[in-house]
């Protein structure tokens, strides 16, 4: 039997199964957009190879062993990769969701300085307004009594 009737069709099928999980994964936002464009052209890639004879004589050259043994690892090796790419475009979904947050908070504690700053202004019209007179306006024991010029 020929090594490339088993390996050519596996390799459209693997193909096959890159592109429809990259569409499925960008479709239900598990991926991002150019992570899931480097699976189609994987899977592209794979399905081409398996199904145009000039790329695929290669595999006339592998014994059965070999080819079922490099058709294996290569599947965990491109299931592996999925996965990798999968965690990826995670860690880059919350590094984008956290920035937003730290925009939003940024923009929240600058609105809340501005808030502060006009509050102590208020604040210190407000003490200004009732001291006038120099000595703060109450009776001291230490003050002289204005009528008598004389200390208490």
């Amino acid at each position: 039997m020929d090594t490339s009737v088993l390996l050519r069709p596996a390799m459209c099928v693997i193909g096959g199964a890159i592109m429809a999980a990259g569409f499925l994964c960008l479709s239900q936002k598990k991926m991002t957009v150019n992570l899931a464009l480097v699976a189609e052209f994987l899977g592209a890639a794979l399905i081409v190879t398996g199904a145009v004879p000039a790329f695929s004589a290669w595999t006339k050259l592998l014994s059965m062993g070999t080819g079922t043994a490099l058709l294996a690892i290569g599947a965990v090796g491109v299931l592996g990769a999925f996965q990798v790419a999968l965690l990826i475009s995670k860690l880059l979904m919350r590094q984008e969701e956290l920035a937003v947050q730290v925009s939003l908070l940024l923009e929240e504690n600058r609105r809340l300085d501005k808030r502060l700053g006009e509050i102590e202004a208020h604040e210190k019209d407000f003490v200004g307004d009732q001291f006038t007179e120099p000595g703060g306006g109450g009776d001291s024991p230490f003050e002289p009594d204005k009528g008598t010029g004389q200390g208490r």
